[in-house]
């Protein structure tokens, strides 16, 4: 048990959830820290210059290399609203899915994986997706934040690239499948995220584009559409140096084209997560055909790789 004194006096208990060597690798460890310090002054509320003078440390070195299960539900209060404890709950899951290689497994559709070795990412992944599934904001109510997707989460300032090859036999209106980027996404299955941005294959007037959708916080989807010759196509993705957008290029051989700029990606956004992989989505459904129901989308992806600078 740890304990730290609010500016009132009160005290606040919480217990640091054990974590294995293996689950949490030794460069990642201090990045846990400060998610949890986050987590910790939100909770208790305390402003960075009070948080910096606290008495007794909030974390011994040991407690970042202790044996045994990474297990969350040990999580325990003393006097913290309950809005509070899920806070520190939630950033502690999600310190621990920024600390993986393995790519998580998001509204996977029933009899695929949860998750996909960072090994597997040499050889071909296949994504399914079921009718009536997609990632879209659209006012005046729409939110569909369904569409299978494999991701690994890392800090946002410390993205490099990702590319990938994404391919299917496209034969819906809007079929589609690419690269995909959840921005301040903790990862939990039908959370609606924050922001995001899919890049990839989309089929639309009866062929197959490279379509571009951006969904800024406390925004709505765009929705961007270049000509491709084909059922395949290789996108490339890399943050502006020293700026805040993000580039999509079509990689066509040696070729490697800017089709999207995305200008508001990493603009005052340094502390959030990022979670990056390949998704799915099948939106439309035919008649007489329930959503998550009928013939599944499958989309293939291959050569994906993913770089941070850290």
């Amino acid at each position: 048990m740890t304990e730290l004194r609010r500016r009132s006096n009160e005290m606040i208990y919480f217990r640091v959830p054990q974590l294995t060597r293996d689950s949490v690798p030794v460069e990642s460890r201090p990045y846990l820290v400060s998610i949890a310090l986050a987590a910790i002054a939100q909770v208790i509320d305390m402003d960075d210059a009070s948080l910096k003078h606290a008495r007794e440390p909030l974390f011994s070195a040991p407690s970042m290399q202790t044996a045994g299960n990474c297990d969350f539900t040990t999580l325990n209060h003393k006097r913290i609203f309950p809005s509070a404890q899920a806070t520190l709950f939630t950033l502690l899951i999600s310190a621990s899915q920024v600390m993986s290689t393995t790519l998580q497994g998001l509204n996977v559709t029933p009899g695929s994986p949860s998750s996909i070795s960072s090994n597997s990412t040499h050889s071909t992944i296949t994504v399914q997706a079921l009718p009536g599934t997609d990632l879209w904001r659209k006012p005046p109510s729409t939110v569909s934040t369904n569409a299978p997707a494999y991701v690994v989460y890392r800090p946002l300032r410390t993205f490099k690239r990702a590319r990938v090859t994404v391919g299917a036999d496209w034969t819906r209106l809007y079929d589609q499948g690419g690269l995909v980027f959840y921005i301040n996404s903790l990862g939990l299955e039908g959370e609606k995220y924050e922001s995001w941005v899919k890049t990839g294959i989309e089929q639309f007037d009866g062929k197959p584009n490279v379509g571009t959708v951006a969904t800024p916080g406390e925004g709505y989807s765009d929705w961007s559409l270049v000509a491709t010759g084909g059922r395949n196509a290789t996108i490339e993705v890399e943050p502006e140096q020293g700026g805040p957008s993000l580039y999509v290029y079509l990689v066509e051989g040696e070729k490697r084209t800017l089709i999207r700029e995305v200008t508001w990606v990493f603009q005052e956004k340094h502390d959030q997560l990022l979670g990056v992989g390949v998704y799915a989505a099948r939106p439309t459904k035919v008649q007489g055909e329930e959503a998550g129901k009928g013939d599944a989308l499958s989309v293939n992806f291959e050569g994906l790789e993913i770089e941070w600078t850290e």
